[in-house]
């Protein structure tokens, strides 16, 4: 007598994702649709995660999506990116059925980056600061540094400099003047001076 074994497996309810558009841009809102078997008010649960040019996927957000005649749908607003993700895709789950859409290139906006003091140590009484910020793809447009000193455990403003992006970067330099010692104070009393912790923001000029 023989005999014969054999799995059965149901056949998926849920359709292959696809997302609305080959390009996303940070700011659009990406759309997620499937076709699926099953009631309208089954939610099944798609997961927007995005990735670098290599390397693996990170969870961007987890949206409950919603069915209307047979066609899931979930859509969420791409924002606060890493300039490095560069790929987007989607994955819904619906019961045990679990799909993943292609993967579409996704283009980061433009941000300041990298902002730093060009020396590095401290500063003297009366020595010039250089700074700068990374720039990409604010070719030609103004950065704004506002410069901050800390007083008496607070931050007041220190300075306010301006300067054009060239190449990618935006320079600027500013005379760093203890803000305490008088005009004719002696170069012994500003030594003794306690140090005064310098920093500064970048933003573009509207």
């Amino acid at each position: 007598m023989g005999s014969a074994a054999a799995l059965w497996y149901a056949k998926s309810r849920l359709g292959e994702p696809h997302l609305g558009h080959l390009v996303y841009r940070e700011g659009q809102i990406a759309e997620v649709t499937a076709r699926v078997q099953g009631p309208d008010d089954d939610e099944p649960l798609a997961i927007f995660e995005v990735g670098g040019a290599q390397g693996e996927f990170r969870v961007l957000a987890q949206v409950a999506a919603r069915i209307v005649g047979g066609v899931a749908r979930a859509e969420h607003p791409l924002r606060w990116l890493d300039p490095r993700d560069r790929r987007l895709r989607c994955t819904l789950h619906h019961g045990r059925d679990c799909r993943a859409s292609d993967i579409v290139e996704l283009v980061p906006a433009p941000r300041l980056c990298n902002p730093r003091w060009l020396q590095s140590g401290d500063f003297r009484h009366g020595e010039v600061g250089r700074l700068e910020v990374e720039a990409p793809g604010f070719e030609g447009r103004t950065v704004r540094f506002l410069i901050e000193l800390q007083i008496g455990g607070g931050w007041r403003p220190y300075r306010e400099l301006t300067a054009g992006v060239r190449r990618g970067v935006a320079r600027a330099e500013v005379p760093l003047v203890h803000p305490l010692p008088p005009p004719e104070a002696r170069r012994a009393d500003i030594v003794a001076l306690e140090p005064a912790p310098l920093r500064f923001h970048a933003l573009i000029a509207q």
